[in-house]
């Protein structure tokens, strides 16, 4: 009967995008993975230029290929490694200037978890360049609305003092913050 085909047909088709739909996922994980391990190459290189030179790209593309919930294993475990090269502000400073991307990906609990530590340590950091974008970097996930209510007011706390340092780039990056936290916050 016409009816008995049509629903073979449609049961036929329906297979076959299954089949589809599991062969790019499955084709899609093999590439994740292959440019993961190439990743894990250029982050673990000796040489800081090849790694500032990744973060100093757009990794907004890398964060969309990965999605949500590979950034965190793909990307961003391995970015905390450069933490270990402690001559070396401007890889510190280029991490802060690419976080931002890579934390609306990743989620509040996974910044909260991970990177605060990074950010806390770096407030004293002794480049002030470095201390600036980390200020910069809090700022913008503030305004992404990246941290709860209490870490919030937290950071505030731990910036404040900053508002006596020398360096006015230092002092205004926390007015900014402030002035953003004031936004965020109810009155």
């Amino acid at each position: 009967s016409p009816t008995n085909a049509s629903t073979a047909v449609a049961v036929a088709i329906d297979a076959n995008e299954v089949g589809s739909i599991l062969s790019y996922d499955v084709e899609l994980n093999t590439l994740q993975n292959i440019v993961q391990r190439e990743l894990v190459m250029i982050m673990t290189d000796q040489d800081s230029f090849v790694k500032q030179t990744l973060l100093g790209n757009n990794l907004t593309q890398l964060c969309t290929f990965f999605g949500p919930q590979k950034v965190e294993e793909a990307l961003l475990c391995h970015m905390f490694t450069f933490f270990n090269e402690k001559k070396d502000w401007r890889l510190r400073l280029a991490f802060f200037k690419s976080i931002v991307a890579v934390a609306t990906y990743c989620g509040s609990q996974s910044i909260e978890r991970q990177v605060l530590p990074f950010i806390e340590k770096c407030l004293s950091d002794g480049e002030e360049y470095v201390v600036e974008q980390t200020i910069a970097s809090m700022t913008s996930m503030v305004e992404l609305g990246l941290f709860r209510k209490p870490l919030v007011i937290k950071l505030v706390g731990d910036t404040a003092p900053l508002l006596y340092h020398p360096g006015i780039w230092i002092r205004h990056a926390v007015v900014v913050l402030m002035a953003v936290v004031a936004r965020f916050l109810p009155p």
